[in-house]
């Protein structure tokens, strides 16, 4: 690409429909390079060719369907962003896709959401400079759960006295089941007018019957196999990450944050340490050795998964749930909880009820910390710091 201009791939079966997006994204044609194919098998020889970016792609399709090429091209093509367009009568086929494919789109579709999907997509390029990294993380269809979480999910699913409230609770509580079920409720397939930020909140908006079959029938969620001090690392990760999200959502209401920024602190403290499961799941022999190296001598994880990857797990978690469609200040609270001053922005954010979120959580529980006082100080909020360890000590006390 001598232009380095983004390469996208469109594929439907209907000339008619490729016709109406080559006219629909006409006014991009100076920023993406487009391409169309009318099936699987030519978008498959088109991607041979050359690389591309993303991948759109229409689900009902003779031969080779939407979801036999959005799996080929996740196991070939990691690299790829996928992004699966189906009409709202194909939920079955919608809920086979929840690994293979990043996002959905519903057709109808409007240029406006094309073109901000793809934006926003090409976007997250600048959060993680890793090639490596991003094929790593674009293969990852759903990230796995504690095993006590695991069985207790399928064990209330297969009940005959399931309770919705009771699936909620156990989805709340585990971050791979929250990340994938809000990677879903909050897809443009749903049409949401708002976010969803709270994973019991998406649950009751699935349903239970919609979840079972999730779950049950397409194994949605899997379980977290590795035991010794990866598995305790993931134990104390949940708890830090639960905590850190209450935390988070406080100290935004305290500063007097919107129901929106109140509800992307909260997802944001959930989320802000997945990169870590990330790490754990998809690399563990490599990253075993930098664990045990922070261990041994002190040092700060994110410091140390930087030398040695290129990256931190803020970046990696920010990229995943990019892809998934998350919004982006909580993208940013995540990518950058660490060093709040990187990212650049000047406002009261979910970054600002996180990075101090994570700073409180941590060193309540004597374990290393920093709090960047230069960014709270910009802010001019530093004079809440005593009140808001007041309130996590009062928090941390009452969970026992």
């Amino acid at each position: 690409m001598a232009d380095n201009k983004p390469a996208l791939l469109f594929v439907d079966d209907d000339n008619a429909v490729l016709q109406g997006l080559r006219r629909m994204l006409w006014s991009q044609r100076e920023q993406w390079e487009m391409h169309f194919a009318c099936s699987g098998a030519e978008a498959l020889q088109l991607l041979e060719g050359r690389p591309f970016d993303i991948l759109i792609t229409d689900m009902r399709m003779p031969g080779m369907g939407g979801l036999e090429l959005l799996t080929l091209v996740q196991e070939k093509y990691p690299g790829v962003m996928r992004i699966a367009l189906s009409g709202q009568s194909d939920k079955e086929v919608t809920m086979k896709v929840v690994h293979p494919a990043h996002q959905y789109l519903s057709k109808p579709c409007s240029a406006e959401i094309i073109k901000n999907t793809i934006t926003k997509a090409l976007g997250l390029q600048s959060i993680l400079d890793s090639d490596l990294l991003r094929e790593t993380v674009s293969q990852v269809g759903s990230l796995p759960s504690l095993p006590e979480q695991y069985q207790a999910i399928l064990a209330e699913l297969n009940s005959p006295d399931t309770s919705i409230h009771k699936v909620g609770k156990i989805v709340a509580s585990d971050l791979g089941m929250s990340a994938l079920v809000l990677k879903i409720v909050n897809s443009a397939f749903f049409g949401f007018y708002r976010e969803i930020t709270n994973p019991v909140q998406a649950v009751n908006v699935l349903g239970l019957d919609t979840l079972k079959s999730l779950v049950l029938s397409h194994h949605i969620f899997s379980e977290y196999r590795l035991n010794g001090e990866l598995g305790s690392l993931l134990h104390h990760l949940w708890d830090h990450s639960l905590k850190s999200a209450v935390f988070a959502k406080k100290i935004a209401q305290s500063l007097g944050g919107s129901r929106q920024m109140v509800g992307n602190s909260f997802l944001a403290g959930m989320m802000h340490d997945i990169g870590i499961l990330i790490f754990a799941s998809q690399l563990p022999e490599y990253y075993l050795p930098v664990y045990r190296l922070c261990q041994r001598e002190g040092l700060k994880l994110w410091y140390a998964e930087t030398e040695t990857f290129g990256a931190s797990h803020a970046e990696l978690g920010a990229y995943l749930l990019g892809l998934w469609g998350l919004e982006t200040e909580v993208l940013e609270a995540i990518a950058f909880h660490h060093q709040p001053l990187l990212a650049g922005n000047t406002d009261i954010a979910p970054l600002t009820a996180v990075h101090v979120a994570d700073y409180l959580e941590h060193n309540f529980r004597n374990r290393f910390s920093v709090l960047n006082n230069g960014y709270l100080q910009d802010l001019k909020i530093e004079h809440h710091l005593e009140e808001w360890k007041k309130l996590s000590e009062h928090d941390e006390g009452n969970h026992g």
